[in-house]
């Protein structure tokens, strides 16, 4: 048991005992004042009802000092909240996924299909945390790895309206983009064409960028990278597709990748398959029916060691003994008053 608001009971006691001080002092000045003697009264005090009547008044004074006190001593409990505290600490899944997407405009008809991909994949997960970074001619992260799935999913749609308005039809309340979640993407979004000199759609750039979103590299963590590109290079990137993942293989990730239908085959398509495979990953293209399902299936079959997230403490109050114990003392001290009249 512990007492929530402590010093509102410190508070409620020390006023009733600065209360019984001051009733005590007020009651030995009155047994102060001079009383009158009355002759040949000596043989009252010796008579039986005078006796009982003293007992009565005793008693009923202490019954009164008594019900008082319990009065405020359970007063003072009741306002202090005193109750049982249950500490939990909610375990988390030690897998980090990121989804990346390429924003570039020969991904523009299929981009609104690839975030609501992700948003029903983020809404299979439990645990896990999630980040999307998205990228052209340089990268942005959106929101970074988060528990926050509401936020996620709320991003992920505002994305899927922004560029091809659409909605996701299960995303209700806390769910729902919002203006403003629009509005904020809507700049991120133009942040990923400005010009950097080295033309856009620089896939192996926007990959490393979507890898170097992993943190806590101390800790043994399941780590995974959706990467949903065309592989259509338009311009000179730092870092080419094979050693953009050899960067997300040394950070311990596995890409799984969703290629557009578009991209029917070619040299492109096939660099994409090996190099993704060579991370331990799958490419699907974005027509496969049993895309997400096995992603999802993929990433949760790896091994997760379950850590502790933030503790947190539940209070469960227990009024209703003293509240009753206040109500009988309340009663009581009524009754003794009138009794004493």
């Amino acid at each position: 048991m512990v007492m929530v608001l402590w010093w509102v009971t410190l508070i409620i006691l020390g006023v009733g005992l600065i209360a019984a001080l001051i009733a005590l002092r007020f009651r030995r000045a009155h047994a102060k004042r001079p009383t009158i003697r009355v002759a040949n009264s000596a043989y009252v005090d010796s008579l039986p009802a005078v006796k009982r009547s003293r007992r009565i008044a005793l008693m009923l004074a202490a019954t009164s000092v008594l019900l008082a006190a319990t009065l405020v001593l359970t007063s003072a409990l009741l306002s202090g909240r005193l109750a049982t505290e249950r500490v939990e600490q909610p375990s988390t899944q030690s897998r980090d996924i990121v989804l990346c997407l390429d924003v570039s405009g020969s991904m523009s008809a299929v981009d609104a299909d690839l975030l609501m991909t992700f948003n029903e994949i983020v809404q299979r997960f439990d645990g896990e945390r999630v980040g999307l970074t998205v990228f052209n001619s340089r990268a942005v992260t959106v929101f970074p790895l988060t528990h926050d799935y509401l936020m996620s999913r709320r991003q992920l749609e505002a994305g899927a309206q922004l560029i091809g308005g659409q909605s996701s039809t299960t995303a209700e309340g806390d769910a729902k983009a919002t203006e403003n979640d629009r509005d904020a993407l809507l700049e991120q979004l133009r942040a990923t064409s400005q010009s950097t000199g080295a033309g856009s759609s620089l896939i192996g750039d926007g990959l490393v960028s979507c890898s170097q979103q992993f943190d806590r590299s101390d800790e043994s963590r399941s780590r995974f990278i959706i990467f949903a590109t065309d592989n259509q290079l338009a311009g000179t990137p730092l870092y080419q597709l094979p050693e953009a993942m050899e960067a997300a293989k040394r950070r311990g990730a596995t890409v799984y990748t969703l290629a557009p239908d578009s991209v029917i085959g070619g040299a492109e398509l096939e660099e994409l398959r090996t190099e993704t495979e060579r991370t331990g990953g799958r490419m699907w293209t974005t027509g496969s029916a049993q895309s997400v399902d096995t992603i999802v299936a993929e990433i949760q079959k790896s091994q997760a060691a379950k850590t502790g997230g933030a503790k947190r403490s539940y209070y469960t109050d227990h009024p209703a003994p003293f509240w009753l114990a206040s109500l009988l003392a309340m009663v009581g001290v009524v009754a003794v008053g009138w009794r004493q009249r």
